[in-house]
């Protein structure tokens, strides 16, 4: 959730920049050291086996280098369209059946079960989202040194009951579609429902790991 970006100038000299923070120059000083000239910090990196560079060590800790698809700009979109997805499925879908009951409306013959469960699990996946957030942003960062936190371990009881949901809502889609149910936008919105959840799965698979074996 916290990253940083460093970058260099034609004077050798780099710069840490903090997501949304003031960037911080380092001179070169010898021997691969840089300091920092306003603080004194000093930072070093350090190398692995291939020579490439894998981390920038500093004076509080150390900073991972990252891949780009380990960027968290990647991570916050598949969130907020998993939560304009479930948000549509866990609410929009309650709607338009009073809807139609009100306008005495019928859609294509589908049993109740298909949409049922496709609710159910995009509810438990909204709700798992959301709380997960509210509980981040009100942890202590620093808590994770000692420990999973225990909220975070209640909230990872949930991915592994969305698993099992997600394999059902595969065989569902695969259903709907080879039957033809409702219209051809309603069975890929419920596609992409199925889709987001079965993307939750291994989205949380390092969260449980973590949690459960600490």
């Amino acid at each position: 959730m916290e990253q940083s970006s460093v970058t260099a100038d034609d004077k050798g000299n780099l710069f840490l920049t903090p997501q949304g923070g003031t960037p911080r120059r380092f001179v070169a000083m010898g021997n691969g050291v840089f300091v920092d000239p306003r603080e004194g910090d000093k930072a070093v990196f350090r190398t692995g086996n291939d020579g490439e560079i894998t981390h920038m060590l500093l004076g509080e800790g150390a900073l991972e280098r990252l891949q780009w698809y380990e960027e968290s700009i990647w991570h916050f979109l598949f969130i907020g369209v998993a939560l304009i997805l479930f948000a549509t499925a866990a609410l929009g879908w309650p709607l338009a059946y009073l809807f139609r009951m009100i306008r005495r409306k019928t859609s294509t013959t589908a049993p109740a079960y298909y949409r049922v469960t496709a609710w159910f699990f995009a509810a438990q996946g909204l709700f798992l989202l959301v709380m997960l957030g509210a509980t981040l942003m009100s942890l202590d960062k620093w808590e994770f040194t000692y420990g999973m936190p225990q909220r975070m371990v209640y909230l990872l009881l949930l991915p592994p009951v969305l698993s099992v949901g997600s394999a059902l809502l595969v065989i569902n889609t695969i259903a709907v579609w080879w039957r033809g149910y409702w219209s051809g936008w309603s069975r890929l919105h419920y596609t992409f429902v199925a889709a987001a959840c079965a993307g939750l799965v291994p989205f949380f698979v390092f969260w449980n790991l973590l949690g459960f074996n600490w």
